[in-house]
């Protein structure tokens, strides 16, 4: 996913990529890339690691399309490319211009998914088990909303989603 993040001199091109399974990430930034590792994330704010050196983010609110922020007591924006805003709304659940995506099965809760009970390719009814999540020490099983194929599968053990992540999508 592309970012531009201003307010650190000037304006920056930004690409994450997540590693799944971990809370380890690769951030380039401008060509430079750079590994991140999440200590502690919260809706307040996130503690993490970026190239052996930790730092801290508080949230603000800020516009519709930019995260605001303070890094390191330096306050901040990322904006997501405006081209990408649909794809990114689309795929967490909401509408696009088409219409609603019908074919995402979204996380109803935050959590850690546990198992995995399906792959891609692979055929499932309504109501069938796609993968548990745990959240609080509470295990939920999340089911497939319609008969289908796995179009898409978007999880693995080991990984942390939020409410409202695309899990798969079913065709």
């Amino acid at each position: 996913m592309k970012y531009a993040i201003g307010g650190i001199e000037g304006q920056h091109e930004c690409t994450l990529e997540a590693d799944r399974g971990s809370e380890q990430y690769t951030v380039t930034i401008d060509g430079k890339r750079h590994v991140l590792s999440v200590l502690d994330a919260d809706s307040d704010g996130m503690d993490f690691v970026l190239d052996n050196e930790h730092h801290h983010v508080t949230y603000l609110k800020g516009a519709p399309l930019e995260t605001r922020m303070i890094l390191d007591g330096l306050e901040m924006g990322v904006m997501r490319h405006t081209g990408l805003d649909d794809i990114v709304y689309k795929n967490s659940g909401g509408k696009s211009e088409a219409g609603a995506n019908k074919n995402a099965l979204v996380s109803p809760l935050p959590g850690k998914v546990i198992s995995v009970a399906v792959s891609e390719g692979g055929d499932v009814k309504k109501d069938d088990p796609v993968c548990t999540v745990e959240a609080m020490k509470m295990q939920t099983s999340i089911k497939a909303h319609k008969d289908g194929k796995i179009a898409t599968l978007a999880v693995a053990p080991g990984d942390t989603i939020s409410k409202g992540f695309v899990i798969a999508d079913i065709d």
